[in-house]
């Protein structure tokens, strides 16, 4: 989860009816699309979702959060009709970490697909004394654009990256893994090549 785009003191208004849609999403079954203009660090939502305990679900819909009590000083800098995004969750107010897993009760954030250079990101956020996930825009988005996220690189250890971006975390694994069969053998090649001036050696 990237916080990059996220300062201590920013506010962003809650789009409580985003005009987002899911449809088919090219070659990746279906995704969630705007249907209107995105500004850089609108929020577009929050990740909803049944709470567990941390490792608890093997889902893939499965998000990690911290959660605790804020300060009251912060408490009471923020009504409820604002939001506040932070920098960090390592704070000494938080107390343990859940698991939000949207596979049986999520909205519709949990139809976001993954991308290597993403147009969103998830943040920590708070609603008062309340901790939630949301989605936020790292840059502008223009209508009937397809919204993508990362997923971290943890995701696709077993699992094929079809985003097709640029700097594609597949295109990295392929080649590694190109650049390692090209390396065994070579020195398998060599090996040989050994065997034979061995065996060469013991004929002369």
């Amino acid at each position: 989860m990237s916080d990059a785009e996220i300062t201590t003191s920013e506010k962003s208004p809650i789009n409580e009816a985003p005009a987002e849609s899911v449809e088919d999403s090219q070659d990746r079954g279906v995704g969630a699309f705007t249907k209107t203009p995105i500004k850089r660090h609108d929020v577009l939502g929050w990740y909803s979702g049944e709470i567990t305990p941390k490792g608890t679900t093997g889902s893939d819909y499965k998000l990690s959060l911290d959660i605790g009590k804020a300060p009251s000083k912060d408490v009471a800098n923020h009504g409820p009709h604002s939001l506040r995004l932070e920098r960090s969750s390592n704070g000494e107010w938080i107390a343990e970490e859940v698991t939000i897993d949207a596979k049986k009760y999520g909205n519709w954030t949990r139809f976001i697909n993954h991308s290597c250079k993403p147009n969103t990101a998830f943040a920590a956020a708070r609603i008062g004394s309340t901790r939630i996930m949301v989605i936020k825009a790292l840059q502008n988005v223009d209508a009937n654009t397809e919204l993508t996220i990362s997923y971290g690189e943890g995701y696709f250890r077993k699992v094929v990256c079809l985003c097709g971006a640029e700097d594609c975390l597949q295109k990295k694994k392929d080649e590694n893994k190109r650049k390692r069969k090209d390396g065994n053998e070579q020195k398998a090649n060599d090996g040989n090549k050994q065997k034979a001036k061995a065996g060469a050696s013991k004929k002369g």
